[in-house]
């Protein structure tokens, strides 16, 4: 009876060792596939940070976007007589916020990856 139990409890844990095997191997795998992922994506934005031209399309969208956004923050702050007009309708709003947003977060991160590079 003993043998027997010891045979089949040495059977039954080899069994549960393996599959937990599998499962660390399988979560291994999908592990390095994300941080492969990751990499390239990193490398490809930083790529694209370091190309002049990036910059120049990007200021196209920025630059009057910036200049209405300072004539709306002053014409708020200092009462100026002539009105300037809130953007027309709510996904125009969104979009401006999105653009002012993702200047900073992309600012933020050429920052870093400058501080990152020295």
């Amino acid at each position: 009876m003993s043998i027997l139990s010891s045979d089949m409890l040495g059977r039954v844990l080899d069994v549960v060792s393996k599959r937990a095997d599998e499962k660390n191997t399988e979560k291994l795998r999908q592990l390095e596939a994300l941080t492969s992922e990751t990499t390239d994506l990193a490398s490809l934005n930083k790529a694209k940070l370091q190309f002049p031209w990036f910059w120049v399309l990007i200021s196209i969208f920025i630059f009057p976007l910036g200049l209405w956004w300072t004539a709306v923050l002053a014409d708020s702050i200092f009462g100026f007589p002539f009105d300037i007009a809130d953007l027309p309708t709510p996904d125009m709003r969104a979009w401006a916020g999105d653009m002012i947003r993702w200047l900073f977060y992309v600012g933020s991160v050429t920052a870093a990856l400058k501080v990152v590079s020295k």
